[in-house]
């Protein structure tokens, strides 16, 4: 479904990550961790298109990403739940959610996402008139989420989606993201510091380090690496 051949990209003179390859099959799910400033965001917003390649190579269901504009990548079918939500603070949640829905053809399908979404997130369909604002880190995580799966992709990216969350809540949204997978057949893409959380869901994953992929496997590999459970699952 998604693949990346030898991908770099820089911020102006700073090389952000270099000769990436990753592969995501279609209804798999993906985890790629690594410390903070290894280039994980950078990768998602060259997939995105908010962020050009330098050199390399991205393809989404055949199709060259270079030939398409950032705008309409979600038409594609990608979705991406940024890092730190950004969602539109001063719009209540179904005007957020309305956001995400226009990539989506007809008004029926609209209706029934917005159900969907109110299905897996209750609390979002109770807070439906509430100013996104005012809803907690985890609500707004919740919402991100939500936003991104308004326009039925193909391909959920998320990036860091633990981040400024409360403990109480993480392990709700690993679960939601699970379901989503497991149940929805949606094909998942995560980045994450959590590494434990991010590899147990996972069923291949990559290790991003200074730029570089530097390790790569199932999840049972990864869990057995010794040098993967040393430096990200404290054991």
């Amino acid at each position: 479904m998604l693949k990346l051949e030898t991908v770099s990209a820089r911020y102006g003179m700073f090389s952000a990550i270099q000769n990436v390859s990753i592969e995501v099959g279609q209804g798999e799910f993906i985890s790629i961790i690594g410390p903070n400033g290894a280039g994980k965001t950078t990768l998602f917003r060259t997939i995105s298109g908010t962020l050009p390649i330098s050199s390399g190579k991205i393809t989404f269901e055949g199709v060259d990403l270079a030939t398409v504009a950032a705008a309409r990548r979600a038409h594609m079918g990608i979705a991406h739940v940024p890092e730190g939500r950004q969602v539109f603070t001063d719009l209540t949640v179904e005007e957020n959610l309305l956001v995400g829905s226009g990539a989506v053809n007809g008004r029926g399908q609209v209706r029934e996402n917005f159900d969907s979404v109110y299905t897996l997130f209750p609390i979002l369909a109770e807070r439906r008139t509430q100013l996104a604002g005012t809803l907690s880190g985890g609500q707004q995580q919740m919402l991100a989420i939500g936003r991104g799966l308004i326009s039925s992709p193909r391909l959920l990216m998320l990036d860091e989606p633990s981040m400024g969350v409360a403990p109480t809540l993480v392990d709700l949204i690993f679960d939601t993201i699970r379901k989503l997978h497991q149940e929805h057949g949606i094909t998942v893409l995560i980045v994450e510091q959590r590494a434990i959380e991010a590899i147990e869901a996972c069923d291949r994953g990559y290790v991003l380090s200074s730029g570089g992929i530097t390790a790569a496997g199932t999840r049972g590999e990864l869990l057995a690496n010794p040098q993967i459970r040393s430096a990200y699952l404290g054991a």
